[in-house]
């Protein structure tokens, strides 16, 4: 018996120490929830699922000793300057998934971002969850056997830990080198000076959130009393039917102004200090997986952001775009006169209305009026005539406009909450950062491709072999969509440099869905 026993904690101590030496592996570690957000009332409840599911004794041991690992939190996220160093936590190998999910498309740290040595040098000072390291997997290995006296019990907590290890590392071996990478063609991209920090700022100044209200709870023309973003003719008409002078109640209105065709009231918005971007961890699933996106609102009671990353697809995983997606007649002139060919983009799952009324613009042309100020030289939507004339006249690019669909919402305290659990990681940069909108569009321009009339790029794998090259040609669109949504969240985390952008080599192959083989 002691013979079994030393082989097990020998073997277990081995892969505990091969996890320690790699964030992306130890990023796979993941453990159950323990409170779930309740929508209706807007907080958060406990929620207990080892007791729900009637869990054993040893799979309780094994969760409660992954969240001890992740610093209590549902998710694995390093800490700044303590979890990397030079002899272990960027190592070779890559990681498996728990579940059966991310399995791992790893290399060394030199291999996670191009251009991580020269454009991360600004990187260094990113804190996140305080000031303490987090604990080694060895030493709460060593804390959970060796100070609590032998028994049956501890024994299969032992081999269930075991098995957890085996199946991580053995995946990492198996999956090494098969994560997509950033995309080569932003080698020479600056990127942007961002730190990593624990919350999202409030952008709660009265402009921007008002503008964004009118974005986010839009009713109709005919529920508010104003236009909508139509055809000129269309707004024509329902300014002419509001009154015999064809005049509306909006024109007497300041709240009613700048996303129609209409001359707008003049109300400058004031621009941020900072952006926040949120990067979706590598073990989150579903909806959100490899998503970037874009905090455009935050205050107490909620918070919204554009997802970046996330064309929309047909069944057939085929990119759609807007002259097959949206009803032209029921937009603006300017979508299909201009910008029919860009690729539709999910901002995420909230929408108002109908799908043709929750598309936005997020562009980079300057001096429109009513447009709401994202960053320094990034904005939201607009007066729809001014962007078109611009664009007629030659003076602004189509390309510089990405197309948006919906967004994606939090309510008071939920994303706050999210981003302790370690779902998110929160990169802060300065809105006048001249860095900080190429990336931000760049990030948009390699997801969707023709979203902003870029050329297609190859793929690229950290796999150089012929045969993963040949692999991917022959993949279907579907998959190559979600390895260019993969890699341009893998070049997200290179932004960050050390020892975040490790996180980005936790992946599964070929983007699979965690059921998938």
């Amino acid at each position: 018996m002691d013979k079994i026993v030393r082989t097990v904690y020998r073997q277990l101590y081995k892969k505990a120490a091969s996890v320690d030496k790699d964030i992306a592996m130890r990023s796979v570690l993941t453990c159950s929830p323990q409170r779930l957000y309740d929508h209706r009332r807007g907080v958060w409840i406990a929620f207990d699922l080892a007791k729900q599911s009637g869990w054993p004794e040893s799979r309780i041991f094994l969760d409660s000793l992954i969240r001890k690992l992740n610093h209590g939190r549902d998710f694995f996220i390093p800490q700044a300057g303590r979890d990397a160093d030079d002899d272990g936590c960027r190592g070779g190998s890559s990681e498996g998934n728990r579940s059966g999910g991310n399995d791992s498309g790893g290399s060394n740290s030199s291999s996670s971002g191009h251009n991580n040595e020269d454009g991360n040098k600004s990187n260094k000072n990113n804190t996140h969850g305080g000031g303490e390291p987090s604990p080694t997997l060895l030493q709460v290995l060593r804390k959970s056997f060796e100070e609590t006296p032998f028994t049956v019990g501890q024994m299969n907590n032992a081999f269930a830990a075991l098995k957890e290890l085996a199946y991580v590392t053995e995946m990492a071996s198996k999956h090494y080198g098969s994560g997509v990478l950033p995309p080569k063609e932003f080698d020479t991209l600056p990127k942007p000076k961002l730190t990593v920090v624990d919350t999202v700022g409030e952008m709660h100044h009265l402009s921007l959130t008002k503008g964004l209200s009118d974005v986010l709870e839009r009713l109709s023309g005919e529920e508010k009393g104003m236009v909508s973003r139509k055809s000129e003719e269309d707004v024509r008409v329902k300014e002419e039917t509001k009154d015999g002078t064809g005049k509306g109640d909006d024109d007497n209105d300041d709240d009613n102004f700048g996303l129609s065709g209409k001359t707008p009231i003049k109300n400058p918005f004031e621009t941020p200090k900072v952006v926040h971007m949120l990067l979706a961890h590598p073990q989150l699933y579903e909806f959100f997986r490899y998503s970037v996106m874009i905090v455009v609102r935050s205050t107490p009671n909620e918070a919204a952001a554009f997802i970046l990353n996330k064309p929309l697809e047909n069944d057939e995983g085929m990119l759609m775009q807007v002259n097959s997606t949206i009803r032209l007649n029921h937009v603006h002139p300017i979508l299909g006169k201009h910008l029919g060919n860009h690729t539709v983009m999910i901002g995420g799952p909230v929408s108002r209305g109908s799908f043709d009324s929750s598309i936005l613009l997020l562009h980079r042309i300057p001096d429109v009026e009513d447009a709401i100020p994202v960053s320094q030289s990034l904005w939201v939507d607009g007066n729809y005539d001014v962007l078109q004339k611009k664009l007629d006249d030659g003076t602004a690019d189509a390309k510089d406009i990405v197309v948006i669909c919906g967004f994606s919402g939090w309510g008071a305290g939920q994303l706050a909450g999210e981003i302790s659990s370690g779902t998110w990681v929160v990169a802060r940069g300065s809105a006048n950062d001249p860095a900080m909108d190429d990336f931000i569009f760049a990030l948009a321009r390699h997801a969707g491709v023709s979203s902003c009339g870029a050329p297609q790029q190859p793929l690229e794998s950290a796999s150089s072999s012929s045969s993963s090259r040949r692999k991917a040609k022959k993949m279907p669109q579907g998959g190559e969509c979600r390895i260019r949504s993969a890699a341009a969240w893998a070049l997200a985390y290179s932004a960050l440099g050390p020892p975040y952008a490790d996180l980005a080599r936790n992946q599964k192959p070929f983007m699979q869905d965690p059921r998938e083989n």
